[in-house]
């Protein structure tokens, strides 16, 4: 039964905070109220239901920034607080992606608590500005987890700017599993979508799109059951047929969403970071730990991009092996395979045969 003089929470923010679901409903803009409401659990309020703080700090800074921002440096800047929420107050800065957030995060970058300076580094990498890969420079990370973090923010921070000199991720080994043709292997596709599908999966994305604009046209990768958007940085080219700039600089090419449920939701899975490198480009597939797991070059001869993309040499990752062009015919394949099932590691593990 509720208790007496506790007020209890509207449904939806019910549902933002609770602890015990796996699911929560869209954000959306928050009316005044549900604002109103979440600064009161973060800020330690009691309520009939167990509710959860860090939830109700990352929900108010992505849905009502201008509210959260008095409490997100309170939080950031109180080393007393529990590390949680100082963890929760630098995603809900990555949210905010303001000059004033990008001063607190950089603020924080060097806490006591590796997983807060990892929180920090994550958040910074979304939306950093030049001055930041500078600033990070000069910060030594913790722990293992936290480094990677470190570097791949530097990194999408040369990659979205097009600083030529980076600083850039260590170029990842290929895999060297072989896929012959007695290995067992899984349908691989990748083929383009209509304007109107890819507005459509532009309308269900959740995550970041680590600051680029996603072009009018995306692609459709499927591996297995597993299905993707693939959306393209719309200052690449006018069109996916022609990625005229690929070569010029680095960039954040693409985002590839992962469909989850099928249908319902595109979440952001991995970014593609590409520049140039010695007779080509070099393409690294990174998830949002920082972590590459596919790896591959492209070149760009005459309005024709060629690619091919294969595995990184690490254990956990599926052997794949997908090869072709775009052009102003649209894809054409000459390779396409996959593994059913990941693997330990290539030297260990033999080829899903």
């Amino acid at each position: 039964m509720p208790s007496r003089g506790r007020p209890r929470l509207t449904p939806k923010v019910a549902a933002l905070v609770a602890t015990d679901r796996l699911r929560r409903p869209p954000l959306g803009r928050l009316t005044p109220a549900q604002a109103a409401q979440l600064l009161e659990v973060a800020r330690g309020g009691e309520f009939d239901e167990p509710v959860s703080v860090p939830r109700a700090i990352v929900a108010l800074a992505a849905g009502r920034p201008e509210t959260a921002m008095p409490l997100l440096e309170e939080v950031s800047g109180d080393a007393a607080r529990p590390a949680a929420h100082r963890r929760a107050a630098a995603e809900g800065l990555g949210h905010v992606a303001s000059p004033e957030a990008q001063r607190l995060l950089l603020s924080i970058v060097r806490d006591g608590d590796p997983r807060v300076q990892q929180a920090a580094f994550k958040a910074l990498g979304l939306f950093g500005g030049p001055e930041v890969a500078r600033e990070l420079a000069k910060v030594q990370a913790r722990d293992a987890h936290a480094r990677r973090q470190l570097d791949f923010a530097q990194s999408l921070v040369a990659h979205r700017h097009g600083l030529p000199d980076g600083p850039f991720l260590p170029e990842p080994p290929p895999g060297r599993t072989r896929l012959t043709a007695r290995s067992r292997t899984t349908d691989l596709s990748l083929t383009e979508m209509s304007p109107q599908e890819t507005s459509d999966e532009r309308a269900r994305l959740h995550g970041p799109t680590y600051g680029i604009s996603p072009a009018e046209r995306g692609l459709a990768l499927r591996c297995g059951r597993n299905e993707w958007t693939v959306f393209l940085n719309d200052e690449l080219g006018p069109t996916f047929r022609a990625l005229t700039r690929l070569a010029d600089r680095p960039w954040i090419a693409a985002l590839l969403a992962l469909r989850y449920p099928v249908g319902l939701r595109a979440a952001t899975q991995y970014a593609v970071l590409a520049r140039p490198d010695a007779g080509g480009v070099h393409l690294d597939v990174v998830r949002a730990d920082g972590e590459a797991v596919y790896t591959g070059r492209a070149t760009v001869e005459r309005a024709v991009t060629s690619f091919s993309i294969s595995e990184v040499d690490r254990p956990g990752t599926a052997p794949v092996r997908l090869a072709g062009r775009i052009s102003a015919k649209g894809i054409e394949l000459d390779l396409a395979r996959a593994a059913p099932r990941r693997i330990g590691t290539p030297t260990t593990a033999d080829a899903a045969r």
